[in-house]
């Protein structure tokens, strides 16, 4: 399955089920790399944090 494809299915149901509060997306760059600093509060933080951001993650 594509990124875009998990993307599509997960992203919504991550961002219905779990109350996501982000901050500094305003510093988030149109394109091009960046690093993303988050605290880990359990396994699924990756997944949560995928859904939260409007760029693929490697």
């Amino acid at each position: 399955m594509s990124y875009k494809g998990v993307y599509d299915f997960f992203g919504p149901a991550v961002r219905r089920f779990f109350n996501i509060r982000v901050s500094g997306t305003e510093n988030e760059p149109e394109k091009g790399p960046f690093i993303v600093c988050a605290n880990h509060l359990s396994d699924s933080d990756p997944i949560i944090l995928d859904a939260a951001l409007h760029h693929q993650l490697r």
